[in-house]
Order: structure tokens, then sequence, then C-alpha cells
């Protein structure tokens, strides 16, 4: 909105994140659905979603990074439209 091309790098790096994120909660549930319908027997395995964490902490890292970021350069923006 303010005419800068950076933007479109943070917002790239913010739906990047919630993919992962989304990716990790969708395997997640699915894995959950699974637990449950074997009773949480040993059919299933207890912990079969900790290999796919990575998803969840870089996911939530990267929005974490895109919404500072952003939060940062409206700062700047606002600032360099009070000088005018």
């Amino acid at each position: 909105m303010a005419g800068r091309r950076i933007g479109y790098v943070q917002a790239t790096i913010m739906v990047a994140g919630f993919c992962l994120f989304l990716g990790f909660m969708l395997y997640y549930f699915a894995w959950f659905a699974r637990f449950m319908s074997f009773g949480g027997g040993e059919q299933v395995d207890a912990y079969g979603y900790r290999s796919w964490l990575w998803m969840l902490f870089v996911g939530l890292g990267l929005c974490a990074l895109a919404w500072c970021w952003a939060l940062v350069d409206s700062f700047s923006i606002l600032r360099q439209a009070t000088k005018k």
C-alpha cells in the first residue's frame, strides 16, 4: 500500500509460514483421528506427529518474522509520513 516492493517478499514469507503451519495441523489432525479410531492402541505410533514438528516451528517462526518485519516497516512509513 505504501508503494514498496519489499511488501511482496514479506507477504511471501507470511504465506509460506502459514502453509507450513497449516500442513502440520492437517497432518496432526489426521494422525489424531487415526490414533483415536484405534482407541489409542499400539497400532498407531503414539508420537507419530513428532517427526513433523519442524513444520510447526518453522511455520510459526516465518509468520512471526514476517509480522515483526511488517511492524517495523509500518513504523518507518509512519515516521516518513509525519516528516513530510
